[in-house]
């Protein structure tokens, strides 16, 4: 069935985070306007914080794509109508909100479409895990489900030099690719610093105090109990990873090998 005629209003969100964390937070938009029956904006992605790209949700998915897609579960627009009042047009005012972290499905059909209702339109942000993951309706889920694996298509060009990257790497034999996290934002983040030399430390603990929140860490307890990423000598322990494989590690890399004892930093 196509949503209902009626809009209840506006829905805009700014996702934030890494890709995979945006990504996410445009399937959870998309499940929030379906449950607020609003009208859903095009997401925005985050283009202020670590990877300082202004690419914009335009530059990356197919949006004709998108909202084709998905003209059966809600209705998308690519940015907020004008409407005219009192002889002067202009846009809808988004009243903005911030949306609890895990927010139940009450949430949204109670504080939230309420300020819809009353302002036509409501601006999300953050917008980062800001939905409950564990919601107890296989169509909400499905629809979630939907958005990733269906409707959000990168657009030709990034399709195009993805294969041809991938065409490459098969082309030298079998290969892992993983994506361990195991990079300077995150690792100061995590206060993972007791397998690196002093002066990676001192780099690290630079990083940490100049881009996150004072928060007091026990640095030598943190991989312990769990806080920290696999280093990429790990993996292969914990995988059963084939010998003859190669592994790929994509993003930015930080990391002493305790194979070889030698420092690698790529930005």
């Amino acid at each position: 069935m196509s949503p209902p005629n009626e809009s209840n209003g506006f829905l805009r969100v700014r996702c934030n985070g890494g890709l995979n964390q945006q990504r996410t937070a445009i399937c959870n938009a998309v499940l929030a306007a379906r449950i607020m029956n609003a009208t859903l904006v095009l997401p925005e992605l985050d283009t202020n914080s670590y990877w300082h790209d202004d690419s914009g949700f335009q530059g990356i998915y197919d949006v004709d794509y998108f909202i084709t897609s998905l003209r059966y579960d809600v209705r998308v627009v690519e940015s907020v109508p004008e409407i005219r009042k009192h002889g002067r047009t202009k846009k809808i005012k988004s009243f903005q909100l911030r949306p609890p972290r895990d927010a139940p499905i009450s949430w949204y059909t109670t504080v939230a479409l309420e300020k819809m209702k009353e302002h036509g339109a409501i601006y999300l942000t953050p917008f980062s895990h800001r939905l409950a993951e564990e919601i107890d309706n296989p169509e909400y889920q499905r629809l979630r489900c939907r958005v990733n694996y269906h409707a959000l298509r990168f657009k030709p060009h990034i399709m195009q030099l993805s294969q041809s990257i991938v065409a490459k790497l098969r082309s030298q034999g079998h290969f892992m690719s993983i994506h361990l996290r195991f990079e300077k934002d995150m690792l100061s983040f995590a206060g993972c610093f007791d397998i690196f030399t002093s002066h990676e430390q001192k780099i690290l603990m630079k990083y940490r105090k100049e881009n996150f929140a004072d928060k007091k860490l026990v640095y030598s307890e943190r991989r312990a109990i769990g806080k920290c990423p696999l280093t990429p000598e790990e993996v292969p322990l914990v995988s059963c990873f084939p010998t003859n494989y190669k592994m790929r590690i994509p993003g930015s890399l930080f990391y002493v090998s305790s194979l070889t004892g030698q420092t690698s930093y790529d930005k």
